[in-house]
């Protein structure tokens, strides 16, 4: 999720990627230390990391760290 922080918000805002609530998945997003917070598009992530044609998967909506990419 950070690089998707990283790459979604180019500029030197310096966000960091952070989640709200450990049993949500949905909950991730790129923060900065002043307040500022930004959403995820995960299907973005995954295209960017993996290429054209690349998606976003989830294995447990109650669970933060079960997103995955695929093909």
């Amino acid at each position: 999720m950070q690089r998707a922080c990283s790459m979604q918000y180019p500029s030197s805002w310096g966000l960091t990627a952070t989640y709200g609530n450990r049993w949500d998945a949905y909950s991730w997003r790129c923060s900065a230390p002043w307040g500022y917070r930004g959403g995820i598009d995960v299907n973005r992530a995954c295209a960017n990391q993996y290429g054209p044609g690349a998606w976003s998967g989830l294995r447990n909506r109650w669970d933060v760290f079960s997103w995955y990419c695929q093909r």
